[in-house]
């Protein structure tokens, strides 16, 4: 039943803005947090983290005691390949995190009415979504953004003195922006999904669908024609490769400078564009 149909009064005083969206940052993030499964993917999802602090370890020993490996790795160490490694990782991390908490965060509101109750109160809808996004971003962030501080000053701190220092610089910079990036984007599109159906499982189902899909058909396009570079244009983790090899590689991809940027930022954009336009389409709320 709408909020107008049970003989609810609007409120009609003044707004105190710039504060509701942290708290629905906060109990966003909070009610993630409370759920065993979280901790259980957070533990789950850390392991390739501490393995990649001890390869960054083992680089950092060969670089130093071994001048046979120090020739093999040249100029940039194991920075690009692993840099590219690593958001990869981080990439999938983030997907499946947001795959078994993240993408009830706006379904259940529609599932329960409790857009009901929350605008029922001096609350503008932006406030909403933003505390939403801000909430999933800081979730999400603690298996991109913090393993990418982690490894990537790590690995700064170590070469600061080195030959590499400039090289590991700018990687570790380049890394932290990508995982940031790859934040922002996978939030987005679990936000613009969960925002378009009142069931979870379907939100969750559209998510898997998003990542397989065009992963499936950038796999079918490299096999049945001579495309190389191109077909990773086809799949959101080959956008991701191919961001970081134009932004890193000596080499750079045979694709236009553009092109990957452009397809995760419009597909980052839909996702956004799709819960500004649900939460704004809600009728019978205050």
């Amino acid at each position: 039943m709408a909020i107008h149909e049970q003989k609810y009064i609007s409120y009609d005083g003044p707004l105190k803005l710039g504060s509701a969206w942290l708290t629905f940052a906060r109990m966003t993030f909070g009610m993630a947090m409370r759920l065993k499964r979280t901790w259980a993917m957070l533990v789950l999802l850390w392991f390739p983290v501490l393995i990649t602090l001890l390869l960054v370890f083992a680089e950092y020993g060969a670089h130093e005691k071994l001048p046979e490996v120090k020739d093999m790795l040249g100029a940039s160490g194991m920075g690009t390949a692993g840099v590219s490694m690593v958001l990869q990782m981080q990439f999938f991390s983030a997907a499946l995190l947001m795959m078994v908490v993240g993408c009830g965060a706006i379904a259940e509101d529609l599932r329960y009415q409790t857009f009901q109750l929350y605008f029922s109160r001096p609350v503008e809808r932006w406030e909403y979504l933003l505390g939403k996004f801000l909430g999933l971003f800081g979730l999400c962030s603690l298996v991109t953004v913090l393993p990418a501080l982690l490894l990537g000053g790590l690995r700064a701190s170590y070469f600061a003195r080195s030959e590499l220092a400039t090289e590991a610089f700018t990687q570790s910079a380049v890394g932290l922006g990508m995982s940031v990036g790859i934040t922002v984007l996978v939030c987005s599109i679990v936000l613009g999904l969960s925002s378009l159906t009142r069931r979870t499982g379907y939100a969750v189902l559209a998510f898997v669908g998003v990542i397989l899909v065009p992963q499936i058909l950038s796999i079918i396009v490299a096999l049945s024609a001579d495309s190389g570079e191109l077909a990773q244009l086809w799949s959101l983790p080959g956008n991701l490769w191919l961001a970081t090899q134009l932004l890193l590689a000596e080499t750079a991809p045979e694709v236009p400078l553009v092109a990957p940027f452009a397809i995760l930022a419009a597909t980052a954009g839909l996702g956004l564009y799709a819960m500004f336009w649900r939460v704004n389409k809600l009728e019978g709320i205050a």
